[in-house]
């Protein structure tokens, strides 16, 4: 096993070095394939641009010819000033390719109207970054539903080509310019669809009615306040992959926001692709990891999903509910107040996602509650005791509220009186992860820089059989105390990047579970069947869908496509008679099939 951490850490450092135009060019020789296409798009893309217009390729004479001129047009206006900051105008072909872009003006203003200029003539979208006056920092704790919105109509020629809803805060829009076409020529004008640049979801329906959800973590790309930066309240290894990475998202090689591949969950077309991506394959609700911003004043875990995911064209395809990250108020000394603020902004957090999110129409409902989860709280209970956790979760087990406790993710030995009282407090239980299942005795303490380190290296393989063992004895306790099971999987482990980061972040522990394959998450989730039959719930959830950081990943990766979401989907779905929807990505030739042919 010792040698098997040695040969992998070369090749880890060398993925992680991957955004580097070098090491994509030498990735050509040694990437096939897919994944050799991908990267070689990435290193086009990212060289330098010294033109005074921003443009991926060089200005041809097809781009240089202009047709009519572009308009933004405020709905409203007060006063002499104009009520919108204009941060960028970026004019994109029917690829999403960047061809020219604008760089607002005030003096481009003339009462409510802004006048943009000539549009280039291939020119199908208009991507624009734009906040309504007064604006709020995306570091202010504002909420949601009290973000001003204002409407921009974008005008070609004197013709209303499109609309866009712009907040307060600075936000991602994209606009029609020619919407008679049809540009991801999925057969629906762009006038008339929801989405143009991403083909439309072509869902599949998990047998049996059953709930599939995967964990979602929204912070990839969140910028930090610069006040808070180089401090313990950022997150960096689920906010960046420059920290290192042993996994390159599919997504972050033709979206890139940084050399290491980080996409930005801000912008709502990442997350439009995400959602189509895992419709398709069989996954019916994104399991989003949240905290209120005032345990969170960076906004990764609370803005970036109002800014991204709520403004998803898709959004009300797939179902979603929120997992409340509660132990940044208790498990770090540096931050706890004492309990009854531990109670107080649990209450906080609920009310927050009562007033903002439970009205979406594709929030989760079981019954005619509302489902919502309570991250590493079994931990919360060993550590603090049964009276502080029944007093926290009796705060928030509202009527409507189908609450759901995390009984994983920390390693502490059963204890069945415990274990009794922690599940019966719940309408149902899963856990998060069991990254140490089938392998609690291969812990090892060690030193590092003078201070103690936790590690375990043990195969994917024991993960698997390690599940069982855990759903046995959970799903059993939570019948005998009626209480619901969804039943948790997991398509991988390894924390070794972050753990290895050469940045002032480091985590003190290390769990790396080796060998991970696609048949051998497809096996856990066969074996899962019969648990989720009679688990009371009909559901499962899978970590994850982007947990990069810690390699386990259903979304598609460089390193393997669509693999584990086909696993997924070949257990849990059964094939229409047409056939399965085709694996497509984006590239800047245009959406192609995958793999590439």
């Amino acid at each position: 096993m010792v040698q098997d951490r040695a040969r992998r850490v070369p090749r880890r450092v060398f993925l992680g070095a991957l955004g580097a135009a070098g090491a994509y060019v030498a990735a050509d020789f040694l990437l096939k394939g897919p994944a050799s296409t991908l990267l070689k798009e990435a290193t086009v893309r990212r060289q330098p641009v010294t033109h005074t217009t921003t443009s991926v390729r060089p200005t041809t004479r097809a781009t240089r010819k202009t047709c009519q001129s572009l308009t933004f047009v405020l709905s409203e206006v007060e006063g002499e000033v104009p009520q919108a900051n204009l941060e960028s105008v970026d004019f994109l072909d029917g690829n999403t390719n960047v061809i020219s872009s604008h760089t607002p003006s005030a003096s481009s203003w003339v009462g409510r109207e802004y006048r943009v200029g000539d549009v280039p003539q291939n020119a199908r979208f208009i991507k624009l970054k734009a906040s309504a006056i007064p604006s709020q920092s995306f570091w202010y704790d504002v909420p949601f539903k009290e973000i001003r919105k204002r409407r921009i109509d974008a005008y070609v020629a004197e013709r209303k080509v499109d609309s866009a809803e712009m907040f307060a805060r600075s936000e991602l829009s994209y606009l029609r310019v020619a919407p008679d076409a049809d540009s991801d020529q999925d057969g629906i004008l762009d006038k008339n669809d929801p989405n143009p640049r991403i083909p439309e979801p072509k869902g599949i329906r998990p047998m049996n009615g059953r709930v599939v959800m995967a964990v979602y973590l929204p912070s990839w790309g969140c910028e930090i306040a610069p006040w808070l930066v180089g401090t313990s309240m950022t997150f960096p290894k689920s906010r960046t992959l420059t920290i290192g990475t042993e996994l390159h998202p599919i997504l972050g090689q033709r979206y890139p926001i940084d050399n290491a591949g980080t996409y930005n969950c801000k912008d709502p077309e990442i997350v439009d692709w995400h959602i189509k991506w895992a419709l398709e394959h069989g996954i019916n609700a994104f399991m989003i990891d949240w905290m209120p911003f005032e345990v969170n004043s960076t906004g990764e875990w609370s803005h970036t999903v109002e800014d991204g995911f709520l403004r998803a064209s898709y959004r009300d395809m797939m179902q979603f509910a929120i997992m409340h990250i509660t132990d940044p108020t208790w498990d770090y000394p540096e931050f706890f107040k004492g309990y009854e603020y531990v109670n107080a902004a649990a209450r906080r957090g609920l009310d927050y996602v009562r007033e903002n999110y439970l009205n979406c129409p594709s929030y989760l409902r079981v019954g005619k509650k509302y489902f919502y989860m309570l991250f590493r709280i079994r931990k919360y209970a060993i550590t603090h005791g049964l009276e502080k956790f029944l007093d926290l979760v009796q705060r928030i087990h509202d009527q409507d509220i189908y609450l759901v406790g995390d009984i994983g993710t920390d390693p502490y030995p059963r204890d069945r009186k415990v274990d009794e009282d922690i599940v019966s407090a719940f309408d149902a239980i899963t856990a998060y992860n069991w990254n140490w299942a089938g392998a609690s005795d291969k812990w090892e303490k060690a030193k590092r820089e003078g201070s103690d380190v936790w590690l375990l290296v043990a195969p994917y393989s024991s993960l698997v059989s390690g599940y069982r063992e855990e759903w046995a004895y959970w799903s059993e306790l939570a019948r005998d105390r009626g209480v619901g099971f969804i039943t948790p999987l997991c398509a991988g482990f390894s924390n070794r990047a972050p753990y290895e980061s050469k940045e002032a972040y480091k985590e003190d522990w290390l769990v790396e579970r080796t060998g991970r394959k696609p048949d051998l998450f497809r096996k856990m989730c066969e074996q899962s069947i019969p648990i989720i039959g009679k688990s009371g719930t009909n559901m499962c959830l899978i970590d994850g869908w982007n947990e990069i950081h810690e390699c386990s990943t259903l979304e598609p990766m460089v390193e393997h496509g669509f693999d584990y979401l086909n696993a997924a989907r070949n257990v849990f779905c059964e094939e229409p008679s047409e056939g399965w929807p085709a694996d497509v990505v984006p590239t800047q030739e245009g959406i192609r099939r995958y793999p590439f042919l």
